[in-house]
């Protein structure tokens, strides 16, 4: 007979978060492999000519994450990544 277990639906709803957290940092570490091997050969490239990079090789990425993605890579080989202005300035 098939039974059905009894989980309640907090530890459900954490299991399976924890399984999209571990996927989505899977495919994270991925394009984090492509951009790494990408920006050895051609490190001018901007966020935009690498999104339609990945998009061609079939992974849809926002434009956001890409560029979280690749200021990690970026730490990583050693880059200095330029900080973000304030938003005012003091006189």
């Amino acid at each position: 007979m098939n039974e059905t277990k009894k989980v309640s639906r907090r530890k459900y709803t954490a299991e399976f978060k924890a399984k999209v957290a571990l996927e989505a940092m899977q495919e994270n570490l991925k394009i984090m492999e492509l951009l790494d091997s990408q920006y050895a050969e051609t490190p001018f490239y901007g966020y935009r000519r690498l999104m339609a990079l990945l998009k061609a090789k079939g992974h849809d990425v926002s434009a956001n994450r890409l560029r979280r993605l690749m200021c990690i890579v970026q730490r990583e080989a050693g880059v200095r990544v330029r900080e973000p202005l304030p938003y005012f300035r003091l006189l």
